[in-house]
């Protein structure tokens, strides 16, 4: 989903979209008993940086509250020196999000999706100074300083190396939005512990794109054993058997079986 517009409503382009996607994806019976029990749809994008790309390293094999908790202790680690004295960050779940459903009534000015994900928004009101969350940022950080915030030594190392290609140019995220998915998904996956699971991740919520199957995903493959019975957790060609007639809108098909599991990722 490229180039959407944010009002603090659903925007006529997403509620277009949807209006598609919902259409499609209820001809399968289960699936549409799913997307009666969800409700709206309201899937939380991100820009595709550095930052977007190190927060999802954070999230791995974490509850979104945790990995949240986390990512804030190192924004504050990295930003501390340019935040704007009385200033304070408010927490990202208070931030509105895309909702599908919800007329726009033209209250304020319509705002891209990626302006809100890189705004920070203080105590105050105004926007704060964003976190410097960059390459160099985390590189000045001592390993010792990163696993105190939380973060494990794997995962250290992983944001470390993620830094470190990142500066020589060997991961360009500027070069993402023009690539194909599976060209994405290789080039993310050349640094340690990104791999194709977050990759997807970084495909569905950052990049945007409508049809990616995450099929390494224990919520995922959880949701669709309930809702078709299944006596197993599927395994990946089951996955795209069943997934098949959702194309080309995957993601928002997986988004709604993580809501009925009562359990949204979040990137």
């Amino acid at each position: 989903m490229r180039g959407l517009l944010f009002s603090g409503r659903a925007p006529p382009q997403l509620c277009f979209i949807m209006r598609a996607a919902l259409k499609h994806l209820k001809k399968d019976p289960v699936l549409a008993g799913i997307l009666k029990q969800a409700g709206p749809f309201a899937m939380q994008y991100r820009d595709p940086t550095f930052d977007t790309l190190v927060r999802s390293i954070v999230s791995q094999q974490l509850s979104g509250r945790v990995a949240s908790v986390i990512f804030g202790r190192l924004l504050a680690a990295v930003s501390k020196a340019h935040r704007p004295p009385g200033r304070h960050l408010i927490e990202e779940e208070h931030l509105p999000k895309c909702r599908l459903g919800e007329p726009d009534h033209g209250r304020r000015p319509q705002q891209s999706l990626s302006q809100l994900s890189s705004t920070r928004v203080c105590a105050s009101g105004h926007a704060c100074s964003s976190a410097e969350l960059t390459p160099a940022a985390i590189m000045k950080l001592r390993i010792p300083r990163m696993r105190k915030l939380g973060l494990s030594a794997q995962k250290t190392l992983y944001i470390r190396e993620l830094a470190k290609h990142t500066r020589k140019g060997t991961v360009v995220f500027e070069t993402l939005p023009g690539m194909a998915d599976a060209d994405v998904i290789q080039h993310l996956t050349q640094v340690k512990g990104i791999g194709v699971w977050t990759a997807q991740i970084f495909l569905m919520f950052a990049l945007r794109r409508e049809d990616v199957l995450p099929v390494a995903d224990l919520g995922i493959r959880s949701a669709m054993k309930k809702a078709w019975a299944l006596p197993d957790l599927p395994k990946p060609p089951e996955m795209e058997q069943i997934a098949a007639a959702w194309r080309p809108y995957r993601s928002i098909a997986s988004w709604y079986l993580w809501r009925y599991l009562d359990g949204p990722a979040e990137l």
